[in-house]
């Protein structure tokens, strides 16, 4: 049977194959998910507990890694963003970084800097005033249909139709 890592991995290359290319966060933390399966199966092979309790000071140090990453990626949301420059921003490694955001927030940094993004369209894509064309490059996605993507699997229906509910 293949491990969990295995199929992550094959996963991730088809998604570099298909093109156009993902953000360098998503592959970072991709990346990062197939190591930490890796990690998890050797220490099940060594017989070892994957994961016990933080002592209080290192879960509120933790914690606030997390809050600091969250910050930091909530004021730049519009830039391109690296899972490297957010952790260094917050002073960890990508590895460490990843674990506690998602322990904390329930989202990967990617997942969390996409609905930030999301969120900041569906306020502009009611305004006719911004040319919708220029939204995904202005919002930092990679290109116009990896935002269509993104929106159609976040709110359940394409951009287009934003602008139809918000003036019934």
């Amino acid at each position: 049977m293949p491990s969990a890592a295995h199929v992550r991995e094959r996963a991730l290359v088809r998604r570099l194959l298909a093109g156009p290319a993902p953000p360098a966060i998503e592959v970072e933390e991709l990346a990062l998910a197939i190591v930490g399966r890796l990690a998890n199966d050797a220490r099940k092979v060594q017989g070892e507990a994957a994961g016990r309790p933080a002592r209080p000071a290192t879960a509120a140090r933790h914690r606030e890694i997390a809050e600091d990453a969250r910050s930091h990626v909530g004021r730049h949301f519009r830039e391109p963003l690296s899972l490297r420059g957010v952790a260094r921003e917050v002073g960890t490694s990508t590895y460490h970084l990843s674990r506690l955001f998602r322990r904390s927030t329930g989202y990967t940094v990617h997942g969390y800097l996409t609905q930030l993004r999301l969120r900041a369209v569906l306020d502009v894509l009611a305004d006719d005033r911004v040319p919708p064309a220029r939204l995904p490059v202005d919002l930092g996605f990679a290109s116009h249909s990896h935002f269509t993507a993104a929106f159609r699997s976040a709110f359940g229906f394409p951009p287009r139709e934003t602008c139809k509910i918000s003036k019934a």
